[in-house]
């Protein structure tokens, strides 16, 4: 069968089309949700205010981006993409180049979060939620890490 010119552009406009409409949910994902549910995928028992949660999240998103690479803003776009797919199939198609930076966001998304909640102090108390309390910035605040050890 002879796909004529024509037909193989209407055919490849279709596709196109296809694929850009059930993408575009995706893409229109928040960021702020995308933390969110970062957050919520690896911490399902997360007892936490959505107000602070939320509140959380646009602190990051600003602390994140404010730190001057302009390829930041492309990682959370592919973020909010490939978080959608399952597990198995982001970690068997996805090469390492586009893994390495979603794997940056998060280790940066959860040191803040740790080291910006008060989430090692009360996740061992149920009836506790757990409160935001500030972003941390070692020039502002000196180490924030209620878990170092320093010498006298």
């Amino acid at each position: 069968m002879r796909v004529a010119r024509r037909g193989f552009l209407a055919l490849a406009g279709v596709a196109v089309a296809g694929v850009a409409a059930a993408t575009a949910p995706l893409i229109w994902r928040s960021e702020t949700d995308l933390i969110i549910g970062m957050l919520r995928k690896e911490l399902p028992d997360l007892r936490m205010d959505p107000g602070d949660l939320t509140a959380f999240a646009e602190e990051f998103l600003l602390d994140y981006k404010s730190k001057g690479e302009q390829r930041r803003s492309m990682i959370l776009t592919g973020a909010r993409m490939i978080k959608t797919l399952p597990d198995t199939v982001s970690d068997n198609v996805l090469p390492g180049p586009i893994k390495s930076p979603l794997a940056r966001l998060e280790r940066e998304l959860f040191n803040a979060f740790f080291l910006g909640t008060d989430y090692l102090d009360v996740y061992s108390d149920p009836e506790q939620k757990v409160s935001f309390i500030n972003i941390p910035d070692p020039y502002d605040v000196g180490c924030s890490n209620r878990l170092a050890q320093f010498d006298a």
